[in-house]
């Protein structure tokens, strides 16, 4: 869908001439006639570029784009000012006030087009920067926030054992500790994976294997901290022998890490995360299902995005996880999808080709994930 565009112009035909070119572009436009139509409709649309002839009202031009610059959601609207070479001597003070660029009448529909086309991709450039931004304070702030919390644990046990190093006391402060100093290690190598994954740095290492002690061995790992918090992990894959594919074995392991992870930090006591796998002629179909609140339909197209963590729950973490699992999968040439889980509760589906289905070239191909 195209950008829209507020032209605002005190020459009706003028004003019909410059919308009618727009709209023929594809863009969609709002007209207005003095400069406090051009303010209402900025307003209520956020308009992506704004082209304005404004001189004969108290509002006029200059007023309009020093109100805009004021403002911090519309601080970065590109402002092109459309004059008559009367109104020339006025273009410095514009410029000044926050005009973006100027263009003098009578316009060419080609200059105009081009012009404001430029405009619009410079304002969406401006904004994916922005939200590049945001999204790194996001995850600054999250990271801070879930590091010094681990910290302030281990802190606390250090100053518990100081005062009492008793086995009785220390062994399971010990063992606590280790989990921490892990869950941390595990939070910033996931971190760092997920980096060189997105900058193409880090290539999967793929090779044939049995993937089925992988899911076991993952299965295993997660029993306890899953039965502590009073959910029951169970198998279903037993009519499964062997499950050959050709993957990066440790990347796949995080991924189910993060899977059953998620699965359980939201699944309620005394219920089941189900892990399942089958084989569907040249595919592997893996699922991690849980009996939780499950995930509303408009936030699963979300859930893969990093710091996405809208999901229902008393537990939260980076949202990471999630996304660093999409590029993975997706670096496999496989699919990840989160669907409904029947009769409540969410279950994670993924893809992946088996030995047949893939090719030798793949290994040496530099990965470049696009997100």
């Amino acid at each position: 869908m195209k950008p829209s565009i507020v032209v605002a112009d005190e020459n009706p035909t003028d004003l019909e001439y410059t919308a009618s070119i727009l709209e023929m572009d594809g863009y969609t436009v709002f007209r207005a006639q003095n400069g406090q139509e051009a303010l209402d409709l900025i307003e209520r649309h956020e308009p992506t570029v704004i082209c304005c002839d404004l001189v004969g009202s108290e509002t006029d031009s200059m007023v309009i784009s020093q109100r805009l610059r004021s403002k911090d959601e519309t601080q970065s609207v590109p402002i092109v000012i459309v004059t008559g070479e009367v109104n020339r001597n006025q273009l410095p003070g514009l410029l000044e006030a926050g005009a973006s660029d100027f263009m003098t009448k009578p316009v060419s529909s080609v200059e105009l087009r081009a012009r404001v086309r430029t405009k619009a991709r410079i304002h969406r450039q401006y904004q994916e920067v922005a939200a590049a931004h945001r999204m790194r304070e996001d995850l600054s702030h999250m990271l801070t926030h879930d590091l010094r919390g681990n910290l302030s644990i281990v802190q606390m046990a250090t100053e518990f054992l100081r005062r009492d190093d008793s086995r009785e006391v220390a062994k399971p402060l010990l063992n606590h500790l280790e989990q921490v100093t892990k869950s941390m290690s595990d939070l910033l190598n996931e971190l760092l994976v997920e980096v060189k994954l997105q900058g193409g740095v880090l290539r999967p290492r793929f090779r044939r294997h049995d993937f089925l002690p992988i899911l076991r061995d993952a299965v295993a790992k997660y029993e306890l901290p899953a039965a502590a918090q009073g959910v029951m992990i169970t198998e279903h894959f037993a009519d499964v022998e062997q499950c050959e594919i050709s993957a990066d074995p440790d990347l796949l392991s995080r991924v189910l890490d993060n899977l059953l992870s998620n699965a359980i930090r939201y699944a309620p006591e005394r219920s089941v995360v189900k892990v399942s796998l089958e084989l569907e002629d040249e595919d592997v179909l893996i699922s991690v299902c849980d009996e939780g609140a499950g995930i509303p339909d408009g936030e699963k197209p979300l859930v893969f995005k990093k710091f996405f963590s809208g999901r229902s729950g008393s537990r939260s973490g980076t949202g990471l996880g999630l996304a660093f699992c999409r590029l993975v999968i997706e670096a496999h040439n496989g699919k990840i999808e989160v669907l409904d889980n029947a009769p409540r509760g969410a279950r994670v589906a993924i893809r992946l080709n088996r030995p047949a289905a893939l090719t030798e070239t793949r290994r040496d191909t530099p990965l470049v994930i696009m997100t």
